[in-house]
C-alpha cells in the first residue's frame, strides 16, 4: 500500500513539474521566434540593422512595449493554459486570486517583501564576486531600453517595466506554479517556484537576486493566501529600480538612494521579527507525504521539461559572461 501511495505522488509531482517545464520552455522559444519576425517586419518596412539596433535598445518606449507583449505571450498564455490542462480548473478556481484581508498581517507582509527584495541585492553581489575572484569570470547583465532621465520616460517605464511585469510574472510563478506545487508542501513549492522563477531571467546577475526575491515572495504569498501582495512588492521593487535610476541623474542622487535602499532593508528585517513573532510563518504548511521535504523539491527538478528548460536558460545565461 505503501508503495502504491509513494509511486502515485511521485507520478503526480512529475506531472505537474513537466506542464510548468513546457510552459518554461515556450516562454523560452517565443522570444527568439518573435525577435525573427520583428526583425522581417522592420526589414521590409525600410529599416537598416544599425536603425533597427538603435531602437531596439536605447528607445524605452518602443523597448518597454515590446516587452509588455513579449511578456504576456511567454508567460500569461502558456502557464494559463497548461495550468488549466494539469489541475483541471479555472485559473481563478485554483489560484489565490481572492483579495487579502487588509490587516496589520498582510502589511507587514509587504513591507517585509519589500526589504527582503533590497537585500536580495547582496545575494547577486556575492554571486559576482564568487564568480569573479575564483572563477574569473564576470556576469553582466544585458542593457535595453534607453536612459530613464526625464518624466515621460520614466511614467512609461514606471508603467512597462514595473506595473505589467509585476502582475505578468506573479501570476506565472506565484499564481500557477506555486499553487500547482502546493500540494506536496508550501517549502518545495516556494523554493522550487523562486528557483524557475530565478533561473527564468537568464543572467546571472539577475538569478541569484531573482531567487532571493522569489523566495519572499513566495513566502507572502503563502502566509496572506493571495497573490495580491506579491503583485505590490514586485512592483514596488522594479518600481524603486526604474526610480533609483532616474534619481541617478539628479544632483545627490545616489545619497537620496542609499539611504531609502538600506532604510527598506531595516523596515523589512524589523517586519520579518513582527512577523515571526505573530506567528503568521505557521501558516506555511507540511503536507502529508511519503517523501521527505528535500526529496520532494529535488522530483520537482528532474522532469525532462524542467531539466532541458533550465539548461536553456543557464546557456542564454552564459552569453552575458566574459572573462576577468
Amino acid at each position: 500500500m505503501f508503495k502504491l501511495i509513494r509511486k502515485k505522488e511521485r507520478l503526480d509531482i512529475f506531472k505537474r513539474s513537466t506542464f510548468i517545464g513546457i510552459a518554461l520552455l515556450i516562454g523560452q522559444i517565443v522570444p527568439y521566434v518573435a525577435s525573427v519576425g520583428i526583425v522581417i517586419y522592420l526589414t521590409l518596412c525600410g529599416y537598416s540593422n544599425v536603425q533597427m539596433n538603435n531602437m531596439l535598445t536605447n528607445d524605452t518606449v518602443v523597448f518597454s512595449t515590446l516587452n509588455v507583449i513579449l511578456t504576456v505571450i511567454c508567460f500569461v498564455v502558456p502557464f494559463w493554459l497548461f495550468g488549466k490542462i494539469c489541475i483541471g480548473k479555472k485559473a481563478h478556481e485554483y489560484m489565490p486570486f481572492a483579495f487579502p484581508k487588509m490587516n496589520k498581517v498582510t502589511f507587514m507582509c509587504v513591507a517585509f517583501g519589500i526589504g527582503a527584495s533590497m537585500a536580495s541585492n547582496f545575494i547577486s553581489n556575492f554571486v559576482a564576486i564568487f564568480m569573479e575572484t575564483f572563477l574569473g569570470l564576470v556576469p553582466e547583465q544585458p542593457e535595453l531600453g534607453g536612459a530613464i532621465d526625464n518624466p515621460e520616460v520614466l511614467g512609461i517605464a514606471l508603467l512597462c517595466t514595473a506595473a505589467a511585469p509585476a502582475f505578468i510574472e506573479e501570476f506565472a510563478f506565484r499564481g500557477v506554479a506555486l499553487s500547482i506545487l502546493r500540494k506536496f508542501g508550501d517549502m518545495p513549492a516556494i523554493i522550487i517556484s523562486a528557483l524557475l522563477f530565478g533561473i527564468m531571467h537568464g543572467n546571472f546577475v539577475q538569478i541569484p537576486f531573482a531567487f532571493g526575491v522569489g523566495l519572499a515572495l513566495g513566502l507572502i504569498t503563502v502566509m496572506t493566501d493571495s497573490i495580491w501582495p506579491a503583485v505590490a512588492v514586485h512592483f514596488a521593487n522594479n518600481a524603486i529600480a526604474v526610480i533609483f535610476e532616474y534619481f541617478s541623474y539628479m544632483p545627490f542622487g545616489s545619497i537620496i538612494t542609499t539611504m531609502i535602499f538600506y532604510g527598506l532593508i531595516a523596515l523589512g528585517i524589523i517586519m520579518f521579527i513582527k512577523l515571526f513573532k505573530s506567528g503568521a510563518f505557521k501558516r506555511i504548511s507540511k503536507a502529508p507525504s511519503t517523501m521527505g521535504a528535500f526529496e520532494r523539491a529535488v522530483r520537482m527538478m528532474l522532469s525532462p521539461t524542467v531539466i532541458i528548460a533550465v539548461i536553456m536558460f543557464i546557456f542564454t545565461a552564459v552569453q552575458y559572461v566574459s572573462a576577468a
